[in-house]
């Protein structure tokens, strides 16, 4: 017969085999990206960030700038390829961030976390990158986004999320309370109709990259301790 630590080992093995098969039965769905991700944070699927340049530990360990700046403001692009350029560059920064941090680091379930979020605000951009390269970008976001990366570079990051707040919120009236009572419909109710509702809110593919900008906007705060904390947004 078996022993108690045979059983017990028996045991174990078949629980971790079931979670493994069982896994996908407990994906959430369309809106629950970065919950799945935690989710699969120890499949091994998702190693540390690869280091930039290749080359030994040493190396992909340098220390990195404490304070990461831009000025592709003063460089007379056009809107797209400004827009495009700086948050291609936070995006890089960000890599070569996570690819700098030690092994032990890395190899955390928050360090896995991190490279997660990474990834998947690198895909939720495609989009974005490929609408401005085809110069179809609708022209009041391009506004907002170009007014995101000249407050972002000037150190103003509160007007920088000022203009995020505008165009994922914007002046979309919102229902409040009750919106119809009896039989006939309300005069202000034409106002909260779906061509009114902001922009984040009635397209998947903007929600999505707009909160990856969102994320590049914090990520390019802590990158300049330099700016006083009354030009930053307080998380």
């Amino acid at each position: 017969g078996e022993s108690d630590a045979e059983r017990l080992a028996r045991l174990r093995a078949i629980e971790s085999r079931e979670v493994e098969e069982g896994a996908e039965d407990f994906k959430l769905g369309q809106g629950h990206d970065m919950a799945n991700a935690m989710m699969d944070e120890d499949d091994g699927t998702d190693g540390p960030a690869p280091a930039a340049g290749g080359g030994d530990g040493a190396e992909r360990q340098a220390p990195r700038p404490e304070i990461i700046t831009s000025d592709f403001g003063s460089k007379g692009l056009n809107d797209y390829k400004l827009v495009t350029k700086y948050w291609k560059f936070l995006l890089k920064q960000w890599e070569l961030d996570l690819a700098a941090r030690p092994d032990a680091v890395k190899a955390s379930v928050q360090g896995r976390v991190e490279v997660k979020t990474m990834r998947q605000c690198k895909d939720y951009m495609k989009p974005l990158f490929r609408l401005l390269k085809d110069k179809a970008l609708n022209p009041s976001i391009l506004d907002s986004l170009k007014t995101m990366v000249l407050s972002c570079e000037a150190g103003n990051f509160r007007a920088a999320g000022d203009a995020y707040i505008q165009i994922s919120i914007g002046n979309a009236a919102w229902p409040i309370g009750l919106t119809m009572v009896g039989i006939h419909e309300r005069t202000g109710r034409e106002k909260i109709s779906n061509k009114n509702v902001a922009h984040v809110m009635n397209n998947e593919l903007q929600r999505k990259y707009l909160t990856s900008v969102k994320r590049l906007m914090n990520y390019a705060q802590r990158r300049r301790p330099d700016v006083p904390p009354s030009m930053k947004v307080m998380n």
